[in-house]
């Protein structure tokens, strides 16, 4: 069998927040550690929370700049034994999925992209900008004009509106490869994979039939964009979404320290989740997750 580079478990990573604490010095060793098996036994019981904020692709040359806030699930795809850097950022709890359990959550690797106009997203912008030209003749131009009224035009229209709408479903699953003005790859080591969860009002994608003379009736457009069952909306929001799963579909658990291993088998709630599963569970530090 050929060995892989990259992991078959993918991990999300969280406690940034709580080390923040511990490193301004507003918690202490022993409360940060509660605090990482309170996380722990939290996200066992609701699930992983799909996160918003801003991502920037591009620097505007040629109107190559796209925006997205959609809410989204991170994971990594580096080995274990590389995995001290990553967790050093995004905190040092990790939850672990094999990479089938995320692709049948909607997920998938993302694209990475240079932080300029260049390449890809040159293309994407180009793309943007030649559809927008387009609806805007059809709808108020003379080429529009020239269409009858009727199922023919409403199909063109339905389709250009669904097409902009399925670029920026798109652009989520896009991340910058480094930091800004700069070619260091920061992020493109990360071998990110990514959930994406939009609300149901955003970005419609509407079925359309286009009537042609010569051809009949054309194939309905795909119309069903649901989530994924496991992408649950919260009704309290933040977050909007969270992904929910069974004992037995994590794979992995990464603990900050040995110490924060044995505060979690203390805890009745964690040996509640645990007695629960019906297989195996690897149950590592990031210590022994760098002697793989």
């Amino acid at each position: 069998m050929q060995r892989s580079s990259r992991s078959q478990i993918l991990v999300h990573w969280t406690g940034k927040d709580i080390d923040a604490l511990l490193r301004n010095g507003t918690m202490n060793t022993s409360d940060c550690r509660q605090a990482y098996v309170e996380r722990l036994v939290k996200t066992l019981r609701t699930g992983l929370w799909l996160t918003r904020g801003e991502e920037i692709l591009g620097d505007g040359v040629n109107e190559s700049e796209f925006r997205y806030y959609d809410s989204r699930l991170c994971f990594s795809e580096i080995l274990l034994s590389r995995s001290d850097d990553h967790s050093a950022r995004y905190g040092r709890l990790g939850f672990g999925f094999n990479r089938l359990f995320v692709l049948d959550s909607g997920g998938s690797p993302v694209i990475y992209a240079r932080h300029s106009s260049s390449g890809i997203l040159k293309i994407f912008g180009a793309l943007d900008r030649r559809m927008s030209n387009v609806s805007q003749e059809i709808l108020n131009g003379p080429a529009g004009r020239a269409i009858p009224e009727g199922d023919t035009k409403n199909a063109i229209i339905y389709d250009l509106v669904s097409a902009s709408s399925l670029l920026m479903r798109l652009l989520p699953f896009f991340k910058r490869m480094s930091n800004d003005n700069t070619d260091d790859f920061a992020f493109f080591e990360e071998a990110e994979w990514r959930i994406v969860a939009f609300a149901d009002h955003k970005y419609p994608v509407m079925p359309a039939t286009v009537v042609s003379p010569k051809r009949g009736r054309l194939p309905i457009l795909e119309s069903s964009w649901d989530r994924s069952p496991r992408i649950l909306a919260n009704s309290s929001p933040p977050p909007d979404f969270y992904l929910s799963f069974n004992a037995d579909d994590v794979d992995l658990l990464v603990f900050p320290d040995d110490a924060t291993r044995t505060e979690a088998w203390n805890d009745p709630s964690f040996k509640e989740w645990h007695g629960s599963r019906k297989r195996p569970l690897q149950i590592l530090t990031i210590d022994e997750c760098l002697r793989f």
